[in-house]
């Protein structure tokens, strides 16, 4: 087949279910084929675009006896699949009557145990809208909407040429317009799968059983009996996983690290990117087969050829070789595929997960061969100068720094501020393998053609001739700091910085069993997947700037975060972080997290290491986990209880005694750090047993020591016996007390004065 085929294949697969935009819009109950294949006909798209649109349904294909590798076999029968209608003799959707139509429901909806009705109102997705959140109240369909949506499709399609070097701007048109449209009204099991998803899923299959059927050497029209081809395993699920990813970001000492973080976080991110991009370009599949990637990881769908096996073989062998080279054994890539049928697909996606992610975990503990062993001992005999941030031996005369991590300080400035980064054979640029280099480059430059390689926009759709790949990075900053130290200044209270990790509970099994088996397929788990990516990787920055948070993201991959800044502002973003999410996800996903304080030349390698320890106790907390842990294991609380006991209630209970003013000239911080004393002594006392089960000597004191501090005005003595009150109730509570403790110590973090 020529590349023309292949190019005609991926277009047409893309807009085969353009026809439904048009539908909506018009409030037709018209076949959205027929719709569709009109509106691309007024565009000029070539016959062999249109025909698998014209030739839509099994029995049309049959009865026009189109020739055996008609494409119209291939998009049809993916596109049953994609819809999971391909296990049915006949297309079996269930249909829901025009009056019920609805916006497109939320992902989270059959999800989990509890059923949820929230609904998308149907927005193109760009830079203005950053949260889009479903509700209820958005169910109802508007025929309007889609006709906005429409209109700037037509816009856009009419100024694309239906050819190869279209598809990535086509496939970042349907993912801009068409994210919150529904891939079918009249599926009610399909309401919660956008248009964008099924459109990609169903060239990414169509891709995969094209090349396999001309790799069998059988023709298209095998693909009529549909419930036989079910049975052949068409497919691989590709994975792979970067190692060392916390080593290569963390352990580094530099009085620039606060700026570097975020640019090695980057550059790990653009070398799995450039992983993607080989295999997709050696393969000719196009970025619908790039099922996620994120966190340092992806997962793809590939044809299951001998040509596939090669290609992914060749891939990692290149990429590893890279990096041992070039960072020794400090980063690896482990590589794996399962090959499935379309079975599988429809009813044991699960097992091939798990089948893949077994492989990955072996690959990871036997990483190298005898002779790589031998090659990685050779390279550790070099002679020269330890690089003072990755411990590398570099020969430079004057630097304290190897040339790569000199450029990632170089280039941290470049990635808060452009907007752009070139991937070609520029030498000048970050390596990343393959004999290609990531520099930046400015959209003045890019208007003006001045382009040697591949073109990425950052958290942008880029709307020009020139296609570029998006990428969706967690990137907030609210300044330039060289330093640590820099987030403290002109920030009341503790100097010292907080370091926020969390990550998302039960993923794993939640992709794997999270959807109930009436619900369970390949598309809603890709949709699902795309969903939590975008939150970690894109909303994650809103959150962050409407919180005003005084910090940084130093990585924010998968579903795994890690944010530096000023301690309070900190816990302020981690509780909204948590009651996002839980918005988000309609509360069937949870977060554990870890809050740790530190002075602001603590090493980043310690910061992180204790700050992961106390995620690790929060989620080991609890066996339903949904918890938070700040500063010491000791303070480990569910998420709902810290912000109700603590944060809504005893902090601001403590902060709006002292804070007014004559109280806070009565009772100073000696009066906070008696209060602390006396509740640490309780529990050191009842050691072996329940403090509620008796008064202990502290009990005393504490009763002793409030009444001694009452004073003698009278509207004071009111409020302070009010106050009193509370604390005692607080104080005969062991888990009150404990929340109590901590609400103290918050409030004398605000208040205290270090230098």
């Amino acid at each position: 087949m020529s590349e023309q085929t292949r190019n005609d294949l991926v277009m047409s697969a893309l807009l085969y279910n353009i026809g439904k935009v048009v539908q909506y819009a018009k409030d037709s109950s018209g076949d959205s084929f027929e719709l569709g294949y009109e509106l691309l006909s007024s565009l000029n798209a070539p016959q062999d675009i249109l025909e698998p649109l014209k030739y839509h349904d099994k029995n049309e294909i049959e009865k026009q006896q189109l020739s055996p590798n008609h494409l119209a076999y291939v998009i049809d029968y993916a596109n049953r699949l994609a819809n999971e209608t391909v296990k049915k003799p006949s297309n079996g959707k269930v249909k829901a009557q025009k009056t019920d139509w609805t916006n497109q429901a939320d992902i989270f909806n059959d999800f989990g145990k509890r059923t949820g009705h929230r609904f998308y109102q149907p927005l193109t997705f760009d830079d203005r809208h950053y949260f889009h959140f479903a509700s209820e109240s958005q169910r109802p369909y508007q025929p309007e909407s889609y006709q906005r949506i429409l209109d700037q499709l037509k816009e856009e399609l009419a100024l694309m040429e239906f050819c190869f070097s279209y598809e990535a701007k086509v496939l970042n048109m349907l993912e801009r317009l068409l994210s919150f449209v529904p891939s079918d009204m009249d599926s009610l099991a399909a309401h919660d799968i956008s248009l964008y998803d099924h459109s990609k899923i169903t060239t990414a299959i169509a891709t995969c059983v094209f090349d396999y059927l001309m790799d069998q050497e059988k023709n298209f029209n095998h693909l009529l009996n549909s419930l036989a081809f079910n049975n052949e395993p068409a497919f691989l699920l590709l994975t792979y996983d970067v190692s060392g990813i916390q080593d290569f970001i963390y352990t580094i000492r530099d009085n620039k690290a606060a700026k570097m973080l975020r640019s090695r976080s980057f550059y790990l991110e653009m070398i799995a990117e450039n992983v993607n991009y080989q295999l997709l370009n050696c393969l000719k599949l196009s970025r619908a087969n790039l099922l996620y990637s994120g966190g340092g990881g992806a997962y793809l769908l590939i044809p299951n050829t001998a040509r596939s096996r090669e290609v992914v073989a060749q891939v990692q062998k290149e990429i590893n070789a890279f990096l041992r080279h070039t960072y020794g054994s400090g980063l690896f890539i482990a590589f794996s595929h399962q090959a499935f049928s379309a079975y599988d697909m429809l009813e044991d996606m699960g097992s091939v997960y798990q089948k893949v992610g077994h492989k990955i975990s072996e690959q990871k503990l036997n990483r190298y061969s005898a002779t790589e062993l031998l090659e990685l001992n050779t390279l550790g005999k070099k002679t020269g100068r330890e690089c003072n941030v990755c411990h590398r031996i570099y020969n430079h005369p004057t630097s304290e720094r190897c040339a790569i991590c000199e450029g990632l300080v170089n280039f941290s400035n470049d990635l808060q501020n452009q907007g752009f980064f070139e991937v070609s054979s520029n030498q000048r640029g970050l390596p990343l393998g393959f004999g290609d280099y990531l520099i930046p480059i400015s959209e003045q430059d890019l208007l003006k053609g001045k382009v040697e390689g591949r073109i990425y926009s950052k958290n942008k759709f880029y709307v020009s001739d020139y296609p570029a790949t998006h990428l969706w990075i967690g990137d907030y900053t609210d300044k330039e700091a060289p330093t640590f130290n820099d987030y403290l200044k002109d920030n009341a209270g503790i100097r010292r910085l907080g370091v926020v990790r969390c990550d998302v509970d039960d993923l794993g099994s939640a992709f794997i069993a999270g959807f109930s088996k009436e619900y369970q397929s390949f598309t809603r788990t890709a949709t699902l997947s795309r969903s939590l990516a975008l939150f970690f990787q894109y909303y994650i920055n809103e959150i962050l700037r409407e919180c005003n948070t005084t910090g940084s993201i130093i990585y924010a991959g998968g579903d795994d975060v890690f944010v530096v800044g000023h301690w309070l502002d900190m816990i302020e973003f981690a509780i909204k972080l948590r009651q996002s999410f839980i918005q988000y996800t309609q509360g069937k996903l949870t977060l554990s997290t870890g809050v740790g304080l530190f002075p602001g030349k603590t090493p980043i390698s310690i910061m992180a290491q204790q700050t992961g320890d106390l995620e690790s106790s929060a989620k080991g907390a609890f066996s339903d986990k949904d918890a938070i842990t700040l500063f010491h294991p000791d303070y480990t609380f569910k998420w709902n209880h810290f912000i109700e006991h603590i944060w809504c209630d005893k902090y601001p209970l403590i902060a709006s005694f002292f804070d007014q003013s004559s109280m806070d000239r009565t009772y100073g911080k000696a009066f906070l750090y008696r209060l602390l004393d006396l509740i640490r002594s309780s529990f050191v006392e009842a050691q072996g047993s329940s403090r509620g089960q008796f008064k202990t000597i502290s009990w005393a004191r504490w009763v002793y020591y409030l009444s001694q501090m009452e004073p003698k005005g009278e509207k004071e003595k009111e409020h302070f016996k009010k106050f009193a009150q509370k604390l005692h109730q607080y104080f005969e509570d062991e888990q009150e007390a404990k929340e109590l403790e901590l609400a103290i110590m918050l409030y004398i973090y605000t208040i205290r004065e270090d230098i």
